[in-house]
């Protein structure tokens, strides 16, 4: 095992200090004892579970399933497929609400091109009725 400090574990893992307290403090992943004298020790395993958060992350789970995720010791494929389902829902619900905040831009943006009074905004005084 190489000698890893929090600094080292940083750049190995391409996250920053504050990321590595940040998923400490949220219990993510644990913080090695400090000896009296040096620094403290970061294990191969804190690389492994990092880069397990990181990816788990860039699926879109949020910090509390991750911290699921990472307590399952013998998750089965049928687990993750359920949280994969659970969470394609959470994407359409959350495509859904784009859609429908683009749709009313649009509306925006249409109506403002079509107004002839160039000093006054439809939209402006809607929104202060």
């Amino acid at each position: 095992m190489m000698k890893r400090t929090i600094g080292v574990l940083a750049k190995e893992v391409s996250v920053g200090i504050e990321t590595i307290r940040f998923y400490e403090q949220k219990g993510l992943i644990s913080q090695p004892v400090k000896p009296d004298i040096g620094y403290r020790i970061y294990p191969d395993s804190i690389v492994k579970e990092i880069i397990f958060i990181k990816r788990v992350k860039a699926l879109g789970f949020t910090l509390s399933e991750t911290k699921k995720l990472l307590n399952i010791k013998e998750l089965q494929c049928h687990d993750m497929e359920s949280l994969a389902h659970d969470k394609i829902r959470v994407v359409r619900e959350k495509i859904a609400g784009l859609v429908k905040l683009q749709r009313g831009l649009e509306l925006v943006i249409s109506t403002c091109e079509s107004n002839p009074d160039k000093h006054s905004c439809p939209v402006i005084n809607s929104l202060y009725a």
